[in-house]
């Protein structure tokens, strides 16, 4: 026996299935072997290719004043802790967390898993009332119709999908008066 060679003859399969939660499941795999010294078959199954992930997606820079992370992986089983900084964060047992402090966030989601405890993990870097950098928006120009009134209709929703490329994430909100109660 020596070092495994199969001269670039290998090929990656990807098996994808809809499975539901809480079901036990098994994969069977059947490869032939010819009888001959000159060919081998093997399967190789990479690393932790079957354990559940988790993602809080890239860090964001907000100028918001909180922002929510959503580390839901849909077990009813799954347990979570919730970390600022390296700190537990004792009383965030929920798949969600309302973030009001720029930081590094860690979520640790716990799925029991026959007599052992399985543990997945993610961390976002959030910061909080940044400044943010935001292309200019087109002007928007409504001349009087023809009645002559000096009254129009402006609709700013026209503006959202502009206002939104320029900065991301953004929440459009609008007021009918400068001042907002």
């Amino acid at each position: 026996m020596g070092d495994t060679n199969y001269n670039g003859r290998t090929t990656v399969l990807t098996a994808t299935a809809n499975i539901q939660l809480n079901v036990q499941y098994h994969i069977k795999l059947v490869i032939a072997d010819q009888t001959d010294e000159n060919y081998d078959s093997a399967v190789f199954i990479q690393g932790n290719s079957f354990n559940p992930t988790v993602d809080l997606y890239p860090d964001i820079s907000t100028c918001a004043n909180d922002y929510t992370i959503d580390g839901d992986i849909q077990n009813p089983l799954a347990t979570y802790a919730w970390y600022r900084n390296g700190v537990l964060l004792p009383t965030e047992l929920n798949p969600t967390l309302n973030v009001t402090q720029s930081g590094t966030y860690r979520v640790e989601i716990s799925i029991p898993l026959n007599s052992m405890n399985c543990v997945i993990e993610d961390e976002i870097v959030v910061t909080l009332n940044s400044v943010q950098n935001a292309n200019q928006l087109s002007d928007y120009e409504l001349c009087d119709d023809t009645s002559g009134d000096g009254i129009e209709i402006f609709d700013l929703t026209t503006k959202d999908a502009e206002a939104e490329a320029a900065v991301s994430p953004i929440k459009l909100q609008y007021y009918v008066s400068l001042y907002i109660s």
